[in-house]
């Protein structure tokens, strides 16, 4: 489902429809917008005989069903949890074994008239050396050949990479959109302002929090909590906190995000009072340092996030030292 994203949309269907595509786009902005769900949105629209515009539901023929289900064998995704040949294991990154076997995957023909599409998910995850290998796709990509790479930090894609896709930009969902939606779905008034304020313009937060309510609720708890921690600068409870979300790493994503949302509603409100901000600023600085840490290296997690709340909960400090140690 696709919420929001009208003019990107817009100039999508346009260029499908005639025939313009290029044979690559990267799609950046925030996380749990829609790209990913836009990515596979194309390759239906693409591979589908009934389906002639993105978000209509079609027909629920076989390529859609596969394509729904990341079993489509004309439509390749690779990111942190799907694979080719690599094992399943916890990781960081994309490694070269699954750019290996997708450029042999792709060095056949393709059926006649039909596409082949790679959806790069997490696309600044890929290893050093598969961003160098993938690099050579890009270079020499065959007919009917699509590359859709997904990403919510433009910067961290090799710069190489970038400068051979078409990059598109997505925004947050404004809250009007996603309170429409919710009205739609007759979502009760004060639970959808609670989804809202979960979801901060992030249409993916929303879609999830209706169609899963235990998922909500689980949210819910935790940027109470959070909020609560920072209120009332409660370092037993922050403490204890992070010994629990530590053992999740979904958890251990919420927490560190709601604390960065926390911690940028509070330099607004400053900066509207007119009151200095830099340290605040510089505290928000070192726990996006943090987390960029724990999704990139093997760092011990519940050490980070230890560290993030002391960040959060220091109000006195100017520099990114807790406890006498650095990250």
């Amino acid at each position: 489902m696709i919420i929001g994203h009208e003019r990107q949309i817009e100039y999508l269907e346009k260029i499908i429809r005639r025939g313009r595509m290029s044979h690559a786009y990267l799609f950046f902005g925030p996380e749990h917008v829609g790209k990913f769900a836009l990515a596979k949105e194309i390759a239906r629209v693409l591979m589908c005989p009934n389906k002639n515009k993105i978000g209509d539901a079609g027909d629920g023929c076989a390529d859609c069903r596969q394509i729904e289900q990341d079993i489509h064998p004309g439509v390749i995704i690779l990111d942190i949890e799907h694979t080719l040949v690599s094992k399943k294991e916890i990781r960081k990154d994309i490694p070269i074994e699954d750019i290996r076997e997708l450029k042999r995957r792709f060095s056949f023909a393709p059926e006649q008239g039909k596409w082949r599409i790679a959806i790069i998910n997490e696309a600044e995850k890929l290893s050093a050396e598969a961003a160098n290998a993938f690099l050579k796709l890009l270079e020499e990509p065959g007919a009917r050949t699509l590359f859709l790479l997904v990403s919510s930090t433009y910067d961290s894609v090799l710069p190489t990479i970038v400068s051979r896709a078409e990059p598109l930009r997505f925004s947050l969902v404004s809250d009007a959109i996603l309170r429409e939606f919710l009205e739609q779905k007759k979502i009760s008034q004060d639970q959808r302002e609670s989804i809202l304020k979960l979801a901060a313009g992030r249409s993916g937060i929303a879609i999830r929090s209706v169609e899963d309510p235990s998922y909500f609720i689980k949210q819910k708890k935790i940027r109470d909590e959070i909020e609560s921690i920072l209120s009332c600068k409660d370092i037993p409870s922050a403490l204890a906190l992070t010994e629990r979300v530590a053992k999740d790493k979904e958890m251990l994503k919420t927490a560190a995000d709601f604390l960065i949302r926390s911690l940028r509603d509070n330099i607004i409100a400053t900066i509207l009072e007119s009151k200095t901000y830099h340290t605040k600023v510089g505290r928000l600085k070192e726990i996006h340092r943090i987390l960029s840490i724990i999704e990139s290296t093997n760092v011990n997690p519940r050490l980070a996030m230890d560290v993030m709340l002391m960040e959060a909960l220091t109000t006195n400090s100017t520099n990114s030292f807790v406890y006498g140690f650095r990250l």
